[in-house]
This record gives structure tokens, C-alpha cells and sequence, in this order.
């Protein structure tokens, strides 16, 4: 798989683009930073780690909360989709600080 079908056809540059110009909405880069965290402290493998990991690139990748769940929901397996949704439910959710 390539870099840039791993991020839903952006590549790096792209994503700094997008990052920089605000293409993006501001909670899906937050959405998507919070993910990401608890990416690097998942154990690498685990089911967890692919959850955050895929919430963190689909909220990087996606224009507002409603692609990103749209997007998530294709996932597979199932095991990782379930979980992947209830972290976005989850940060979605939670009050901006």
C-alpha cells in the first residue's frame, strides 16, 4: 500500500497543505491529534492502536465529523470498525477544553 492510499489519496505534502491552509475543519485536526496520541501509546498491534490509528488518519483526511464517521464505518475487520467508532464517538464527544 502506498502513502498516498493510506491516506485516502493525500499525500504528506497534501496533508501538511491542508494542515496549513485550513481545508480542513479545525475539530477534525483536533479529533485527529487526540487520536494519534493515544496511537503512539497503544501497544503497536494491538486493537487499540490500529482504532486510534485509523480515527487519526480519517480525521486527518476528512472534511467534518460526518465524512469522517461515513469513512470509518467502511472499515475492516469488524473488530477494528467497532472499536475505531467508539474512540470517535468517544472524542467526538468530549468537551473542548
Amino acid at each position: 500500500m502506498t502513502e498516498v492510499s493510506r491516506n485516502n489519496g493525500h499525500s504528506r505534502h497534501d496533508l501538511w497543505e491542508i494542515a496549513l491552509t485550513g481545508s480542513f475543519s479545525r475539530d477534525n485536526l483536533d479529533l485527529a491529534a487526540s487520536a494519534q496520541e493515544l496511537a503512539d501509546r497503544a501497544p503497536a498491534g494491538s486493537l487499540h492502536h490500529a482504532a486510534a490509528r485509523s480515527v487519526a488518519i480519517t480525521c486527518a483526511t476528512t472534511r467534518d465529523a460526518d465524512q469522517a464517521r461515513t469513512t470509518l464505518d467502511g472499515l475492516t475487520p469488524e473488530d477494528v470498525r467497532k472499536a475505531a467508532l467508539e474512540l470517535f464517538d468517544r472524542l467526538s464527544a468530549a468537551p473542548e477544553s
